[in-house]
């Protein structure tokens, strides 16, 4: 009776250990299940995280084209300028000689004037030819300074986009150091969600095989209570009855 009941508390602390072990098991279970939805969330986010780079560099790419365009409209804004400044000067010479012819036919006039009354009327003829030579002169000066003002105000645009071009393309510069920043992170947690994603394998692997060692100590449990039960029903049989043995 005695072997039979330490049997019988073997065969319960066998039982009693399965189910701790079992429990052990579907805590290592859960634990891996837990792991391995972190270690997809983390690979969603590393996907997203690439993705955003992905767009932050073509958005630097963009960038970078709209500076260099830009950049195209500034040089072509600044050789008008100076084609204007050219036409400016050519006017602006133009105008001096038409002053000088002007101031040749006033002197002419002044000449013939004093030669004779005779030729009078035709020195107030060249007189008036002289003023109206010389009110074109003026038109013709003023324009020549229009020109040079609207060339000055031209060139200064062209500085102001060649500028504007110009920070445009250190903005674009930086866009693209930013995307490349986002793109290596992208990358470093991708790598991260992998090796968690492995981790989360192996503590799965763990668990499966604690779940079978579990299912060992189980039978092992079962063939211990039947040895103990065995026992029970073939004890009182060996005992012998009272008084077998008198004196």
């Amino acid at each position: 009776m005695d072997v039979a009941k330490v049997v019988l508390d073997v065969a319960k602390v066998v039982l009693d250990v399965r189910k701790v072990v079992l429990d052990v098991a579907k805590v290592v279970l859960d634990v891996g299940k837990v792991v391995l939805d972190v270690a997809k969330v983390v690979l969603d986010v590393g996907k997203v995280v690439l993705d955003v780079a992905k767009v932050v560099l073509d958005v630097a790419k963009v960038v970078l084209d709209v500076a260099k365009v830009v950049l195209d409209v500034a040089k072509v804004v600044l050789d008008v300028a100076k084609v204007v400044l050219d036409v400016a000067k050519v006017v602006l010479d133009v105008a001096k000689v038409v002053l000088d012819v002007a101031t040749v036919v006033l002197d002419v006039a002044k000449v013939v004037l004093d030669v004779g009354k005779v030729v009078l009327d035709v020195a107030k003829v060249v007189l008036d030819v002289a003023k109206v030579v010389l009110d074109v002169a003026k038109v013709v000066l003023d324009v020549g300074k229009v020109v040079l003002d609207v060339a000055k105000v031209v060139l200064d645009v062209a500085k102001v986009v060649l500028d504007v071009a110009k920070v445009v393309l250190d903005v674009g510069k930086v866009v693209l150091d930013v995307a490349k920043v986002v793109l290596d992170g992208a990358k470093v947690v991708l790598d991260v969600a992998k090796v968690v994603l492995d981790v989360a394998k192996v503590v799965l692997d763990v668990a499966k095989v604690v779940l079978d060692v579990g299912k060992v100590v189980l039978d092992v449990a079962k063939v211990v209570l039947d040895v103990a039960k065995v026992v029970l029903d073939v004890g009182p049989g060996m005992v012998p009855p009272e008084g077998a043995f008198p004196g």
